[in-house]
């Protein structure tokens, strides 16, 4: 073989290797990456480095939001993000949510009412929401979220860890009529200046355990229809209520038909 066919043949060699390696990859697989806080800022159109506090909602239907959602969120500045593809949504477009992926929401300053916020009352499409996560949310200067899940009848769990409460008076009708709530945990929230929380188990159909705050409540008014209809409800421990202000206890285990004890060793009525 001529020395001159030797260097011919090595390059070959070298450009097939070249070849295979560039276009014989598979074209079908690609990274799937969690969308993460720093993206979703840049992508946005409004500035929320000044100020930023989001809650993120899981579904479990496709769904898109109608005019009542939007005007609900007109109450507070802010941003929505959708999780799927990591777009900022304005009023002029539609927002469509593909089960699992859920959407951020981003206050874009301090939020003092919820009061019906995330409740099927607002839109139909909350029907479909399944998980809310509120570990991410300034709640700091919340004084209502009565009603905020209202009639939401899929709505399974709610992650309230690392949630500052302690400004809330009124938490009335706030999980009413959530007919898949098997378990709430509320004992890591300070609601020592609550007035109402009346009505706020009413419907609750599934619920079967509960944690409620381990802080006293001093101001507590209203605790009227309490657990109204809770019909999986089988104990239920009140000793960390402080109801020495106490007025309205109308109704409070009415319809709770599985119950079988009740702690009620510190309750003043």
């Amino acid at each position: 073989m001529s020395a001159k066919i030797i260097p011919m043949i090595l390059t070959a060699i070298l450009f097939l290797g070249y070849a295979v390696f560039v276009h014989g990859k598979p074209k079908h697989k690609f990274n799937i990456v969690q969308p993460d806080i720093q993206s979703q800022k840049k992508s946005s159109s409004r500035n929320l480095e000044e100020y930023d506090t989001y809650m993120v909602l899981y579904f479990n239907k496709d769904c898109n939001y109608s005019e009542g959602f939007k005007n609900s969120f007109r109450r507070n500045p802010m941003t929505i993000i959708n999780r799927e593809n990591n777009i900022t949504f304005s009023d002029d477009e539609e927002l469509i949510i593909h089960k699992g992926y859920g959407i951020e929401i981003h206050f874009d300053e301090a939020v003092d009412d919820l009061g019906y916020f995330l409740s099927r009352d607002i839109d139909e499409n909350m029907e479909y929401l399944v998980s809310v996560d509120l570990s991410n949310f300034d709640a700091s200067s919340l004084d209502t979220m009565n009603g905020m899940f209202i009639n939401c009848t899929s709505l399974e769990s709610i992650d309230f860890s690392n949630l500052e409460t302690s400004s809330v008076k009124d938490i009335g009708y706030m999980f009413s009529g959530c007919t898949s709530l098997k378990s709430i945990d509320l004992s890591t929230l300070d609601l020592s200046n609550i007035i109402r929380m009346n009505n706020i188990f009413y419907g609750c159909t599934s619920l079967e355990s509960i944690n409620l705050p381990k802080k006293e409540m001093e101001s507590l008014y209203d605790m009227s229809y309490l657990f109204y209809g809770c019909i999986s409800l089988k104990s239920i421990d009140l000793s960390s209520l402080d109801t020495s202000s106490v007025e309205d206890i109308n109704n409070i285990f009415e319809g709770c038909t599985s119950l079988e004890s009740i702690d009620l060793s510190k309750l003043d009525f």
